[in-house]
């Protein structure tokens, strides 16, 4: 508890948004040192030492970053210029079948900075850095409203120690009007005397070619002057030259810290860090190739890893991390660092549909209903891309992110179940079969799409952990698998029955799938862990039905859902049903190869080759059979959605969960084969 009440505290003050701007300043993201740092590196360095937070100079810097921010937000101006975009009538989505309404016109950004919350609002974002094109500017409505109906005001004030002279870049669609101080802006430079002046600036767009950029003498506004939303006071002044250091400096402390001490208690060889290094820099330099097909090789960067010799100390999950997930969270990032404080254009399909939903829940405070009364779309992933936004602002970056990380966490779990059974470097055969199928397979289309299949499949992946963990640990892990679970099935319901077999971790990795010794290891699992387990996620399920029940009458799993549309129509009264057959058969060929319409792929080896392993195992093939039991049930549990949902459109969707469970079980049966032809095995 003392471990997640500070990690809770330590990631408080990371993101709480900092009233004096620069660097690593908090919430939103829009800097890519702090997209980067905060957002990538310091989850990871927590994750592989999580004992840091105990560490006494760790939780001086937590709560000196805590007690500054939180002081200069009652002391200080928010720095800053206010921009308030509105629509020119009332904004009502209904017509366009969009559940938003700002009788205001308001058009809100998500930055937390300003008024995000007011039915009002006088200010939808804070400006702390020029806008050079139209995707800098912070305007997530721009996919809900017509684009030639709004304008921009801008307000705020500037505080300069000697004379300048301010002018504007603007884009050709962009006109600006307005005041500073008592001067028309008419387009000429305009000079500013030593002292504070008064900004009140109207744009109008017309339009896609934007652009504004303040400068003062023909730098930008913010490195020549005190720019406040509101006018400064005397501390203002005084804080200024100096109080915006502060800031980084903790971080950078803090971060840089932990990083340091975790590569002391590490202490990874030399072999082990040339790797990492050179792996990075592949991955970094393949997800900067201009040529953007060779980016889908990214889950191949760490193939080569396999030959790294690795002391014994380091052959377990972190050193798994090291080897294959830090050159893949470095593709991501840079892959995806030209989005940091970009906007992006949502198409106008389930994508848009989850950000609006979004919108709603945090902008309007809908937290219970969600954005609709019945969830034809999946639940949950608009809560989570809702609160990416909070992190990450209007940029999308913060998807890819959360995206990249819930395949690791899938390619992790193989490496660990197989580890356990076959070995270290069998393991790490079957996290980068993962990787690989994710990125050359259909699923690369989902990366930072904001959709839910990759969410869906990393709560369930922490549901699996959290299992194999809890199988002889304390019984708080298994309450946390069910909350998984439950989180698994609210992004993505078709993962229901999954949830059932999921208990079937509890048993020794040892125990093969022989029937006979499967028979006996079920009564020596501890039962009361699992009816715990089955306990919370039957009650995540009741919640769901009693909070459709609120909102229509109906005490219902699926009603108003898109179970509808994606019906197979297996009954028990349509067994002998051949149409009802031939559906399931094509929604099974699809699950399999990752295609629509399906059909053979040969980037679909791992999940063909892993469902035949499931398929021997099942008939009690020999050796097939002498798999774990343990994976065959989730692998079954895994595949059994697939009898009753059918996937249309987005090849792929339906498989994502499944593949670091076809790979184990393909790694674990091509490490039986060799062991029984006396083949060079990859134990060292």
């Amino acid at each position: 508890m003392k471990t997640a009440l500070w990690s809770a505290l330590a990631a408080l003050a990371l993101l709480w948004p900092a009233r004096l701007t620069g660097v690593l300043d908090g919430v939103p993201f829009d800097g890519r040192a702090e997209a980067v740092v905060i957002g990538v590196i310091a989850p990871a360095v927590w994750w592989l030492d999580r004992q840091v937070v105990a560490v006494t100079w760790v939780r001086v810097l937590i709560v000196a970053l805590l007690v500054w921010k939180s002081g200069m937000s009652g002391i200080a101006a928010q720095q800053g210029l206010c921009l308030a975009a509105f629509a020119k009538t009332p904004l009502d989505g209904a017509n366009q079948g969009i559940p938003i309404v700002e009788p205001s016109g308001a058009l809100r950004s998500w930055d937390v900075r300003a008024d995000w919350r007011d039915p009002q609002p006088e200010c939808t974002a804070i400006l702390t850095r020029p806008l050079p094109a139209q995707a800098a500017f912070p305007a997530w409505f721009l996919n809900v409203t017509p684009r030639r109906d709004f304008n921009m005001a801008v307000r705020g004030s500037v505080t300069t120690a000697q004379p300048r002279t301010l002018s504007f870049d603007l884009g050709s669609d962009v006109q600006l009007t307005g005041r500073v101080d008592q001067l028309d802006v008419a387009g000429a430079p305009l000079v500013l005397d030593a002292g504070t002046h008064t900004l009140d600036l109207s744009m109008a767009f017309t339009g896609d070619a934007w652009r504004f950029e303040p400068k003062l003498d023909d730098a930008p506004l913010w490195r020549r002057a005190l720019v406040t939303a509101t006018p400064p006071r005397a501390i203002d002044r005084v804080l200024a030259p100096w109080a915006w250091l502060v800031t980084p400096l903790l971080v950078a402390a803090l971060v840089g810290g932990a990083a340091i001490r975790l590569a002391r208690r590490l202490q990874p060889d030399w072999p082990l860090l040339l790797w990492v290094a050179g792996a990075t820099a592949a991955a970094v330099a393949l997800a900067l190739w201009t040529d953007a097909r060779w980016h889908r090789a990214a889950g191949l960067i760490g193939a080569a890893a396999i030959a790294v010799p690795v002391r014994a100390r380091l052959r377990n999950l972190r050193g798994a991390f090291l080897l294959v997930g830090v050159p893949w969270l470095a593709f991501f990032v840079a892959w995806s660092i030209r989005q940091v404080g970009q906007f992006s254009i949502y198409s106008y399909d389930d994508w848009l549909t989850y950000q609006v939903a979004g919108y709603r829940i945090y902008m309007h405070g809908y937290w219970l209903e969600g954005g609709n009364a019945v969830f034809d779309f999946q639940p949950l992933y608009r809560w989570m891309t809702g609160a990416l936004h909070l992190v990450f602002g209007d940029s999308s970056v913060g998807e890819v992110y959360w995206d990249a990380t819930c395949l690791l966490i899938g390619a992790l779990l193989a490496f660990s179940v197989v580890r356990a059974t076959a070995g270290f470097r069998w393991g790490l055969v079957a996290a980068i079969a993962t990787l690989a199928t994710f990125t050359l397979g259909t699923p690369w289309y989902f990366f930072g799409r904001g959709l839910s299949e990759i969410a869906a499949a990393g709560w369930s992946f922490l549901a699996m952990f959290f299992l194999l963990r809890g199988r002889r640990g304390s019984v708080s892990w298994i309450a946390a698998a069910g909350v998984m679970a439950v989180l698994m099935f609210y992004t993505r319901l078709n993962h229901l029955l999954l949830a059932f077999f999921l208990p079937a971790l509890l048993l020794p990795l040892r125990v093969p799938a022989v029937a006979a010794t499967l028979a006996r290891a079920l009564g020596q699992v501890r039962h009361r862990r699992a009816v715990l387990f089955l306990g919370v996620f039957s009650t995540g399920v009741l919640l769901f039905m009693l909070r459709t029940w609120y909102y229509t009458g109906v005490f219902s799993l699926f009603y108003g859902t898109s179970l509808r549309h994606n019906d197979t129509g297996l009954r028990p009264w349509t067994l002998f049903d051949g149409e009802v057959w031939t559906r399931v058969a094509h929604s099974l060929a699809n699950f399999v190869f990752m295609n629509e319409p399906p059909r053979p792929d040969p980037r679909a080896i791992v999940m063909v080759a892993g469902a035949a392993v499931l398929a021997g195992a099942w008939l009690q093939v020999p050796v097939l059979r002498r798999v774990p039991a343990a994976l065959a049930i989730a692998g079954a549990g895994a595949s059994v959605a697939a009898f009753l949902a059918h996937a249309h459109g987005y090849p792929g969707r339906f498989s994502v969960h499944m593949v670091p469970i076809a790979a184990a079980l393909a790694a674990i049966a091509a490490a039986r084969l060799a062991s029984l032809r006396g083949l060079p095995g990859f134990q060292r």
